[in-house]
């Protein structure tokens, strides 16, 4: 079974600008972006980014190549998450374009 098969989710992108060295509130960026649903992410991959906030931290799938970035914000079912990393990869076989987010959701 192919990844894109898999990316049977929706989400869409908040933004925040930056005007005068100071951010600004997140803005509607990106829409109708197919994902995976959610995964909870290793423990190890918590561990490796320093995660250290009393968050769910989850993994997502994303088929193609988008302008997100870590500080954006993934909403996927009413729910915002921060995007924490971004990582692009290429399947080695089809060279199909894939980016790996981690994402998560403070829960105090």
């Amino acid at each position: 079974m192919s990844l894109t098969t898999m990316a049977t989710a929706t989400a869409s992108t908040k933004r925040a600008v930056v005007v005068s060295g100071k951010r600004g509130l997140p803005a509607a960026y990106l829409n109708g972006i197919a994902c995976t649903p959610l995964t909870p992410a290793a423990t190890d991959l918590i561990q490796r980014l320093k995660l250290e906030t009393l968050a769910q931290v989850y993994s997502t799938i994303i088929p193609g190549s988008y302008d997100i970035v870590a500080g954006d914000v993934l909403t996927l079912a009413s729910q915002d998450y921060d995007v924490r990393d971004v990582a692009p990869w290429t399947m080695p076989v089809s060279n199909e374009q894939f980016m790996a987010l981690v994402i998560e959701r403070v829960v105090i």
